[in-house]
């Protein structure tokens, strides 16, 4: 159903209680704008990611929808302050790559990728 609305160009899903946008919106590639403002609980993907634009968005969105297929996944120069919960959730990644970041710490899942 969401590959249906192809030609959607603004999407604003502000002050709802939203926890993550679906990685499939990623294939909406008319998408310029999108708002999830206001949405308290939303870890997917990361307010840093959101506040760049849409754009940047969908490619984070892409990304990992591409690395459920590789198991390769490249979050450099995303602007994180941390590892995005998703990434402790995907089991069959072989490959991180976090270059360029603002990370200080790893979370404490994350030893249990390996």
């Amino acid at each position: 159903p969401l590959l249906e609305l192809y030609s959607l160009k603004r999407l604003m899903l502000a002050y709802n209680k939203i926890e993550a946008l679906p990685s499939d919106l990623c294939w909406l590639t008319n998408l310029e704008h999108i708002d999830a403002s206001h949405n308290d609980l939303l870890e997917v993907p990361p307010r840093e990611v959101i506040a760049k634009g849409a754009s940047v968005v969908l490619d984070y969105l892409r990304k990992f929808n591409r690395a459920k297929w590789t198991a390769k996944l490249d979050l450099s120069c995303n602007g994180l302050s941390s590892i995005p919960i998703e990434v402790l959730r995907m089991s069959n990644l072989t490959q991180l790559k976090l270059f360029k970041n603002n990370l200080s710490h790893l979370p404490s899942g994350f030893g249990s990728l390996v």
